[in-house]
């Protein structure tokens, strides 16, 4: 990270596919990829495959419920300290992969519940081991560089073969790229002064839930 930032190296961008959070015109808001069908998928593509989108050396991707209270030099300090690739928070409440898929079966029913369970078992069978950490991905900041872009890759290519809750693939992903430096950070954007959070907008026949 050089020592002084300046704000056009960063982006801070986000992505509102569908109705479950209010439209944003306070920093870069995509809201429309052609070749998905789902619109939370079409939403993180934007999230997860940055570079194919913004031309900027640092991004700051937020969801859409989420906003900075502070120039954004200061969270790509607070999320890059140590001159790190990517920083995203450490889960405020969990610090495992099978606990995560359980609880988004909990949460969000069956049909994402069984595939979560599916996709950890699958990392299980592969060696990944238990209470190996765990990130809460909606605040994600990233310094540009080919092997992140690798990273992001291969993170979008296990969300796509196995369900949208990129959480549960995040640190089976992380632990491919041991030469990557990526911080968890203590805190959550819920009670963190760099950030205002808001509940998504609870949409008609759907329960809001507070899984994350």
């Amino acid at each position: 990270m050089p020592d002084i930032l300046n704000t056009s190296d960063i982006k801070v961008y986000t992505a509102i596919c569908g109705t479950r959070d209010d439209p944003r015109t306070d920093i870069e808001c995509f809201d429309f990829y052609p070749w998905l069908t789902l619109p939370v998928l079409q939403a993180k593509v934007f999230k997860v495959l940055y570079y194919q989108f913004l031309g900027e050396p640092y991004s700051i991707w937020v969801d859409g419920n989420i906003t900075l209270t502070v120039e954004p030099e200061k969270v790509v300090e607070l999320f890059l300290e140590g001159d790190a690739d990517i920083g995203v928070w450490k889960h405020w409440g969990r610090n495992c992969i099978f606990t995560e898929a359980l609880a988004i079966a909990d949460c969000y029913g069956e049909a994402v519940g069984n595939m979560a369970i599916r996709q950890a078992k699958h990392y299980r069978d592969l060696g990944f081991p238990s209470q190996a950490g765990l990130a809460e991905c909606n605040v994600v900041v990233r310094k540009d560089s080919p092997r992140v872009r690798t990273f992001c890759d291969k993170w979008w290519a296990e969300i796509t073969a196995w369900g949208f809750r990129d959480q549960i693939s995040f640190p089976y992903v992380r632990s491919l790229f041991p030469d990557l430096k990526i911080n968890l950070v203590e805190g959550n954007p819920r009670e963190h002064e760099y950030f205002k959070y808001k509940d998504h907008n609870v949409q008609a026949g759907k329960r809001e839930v507070p899984c994350v």
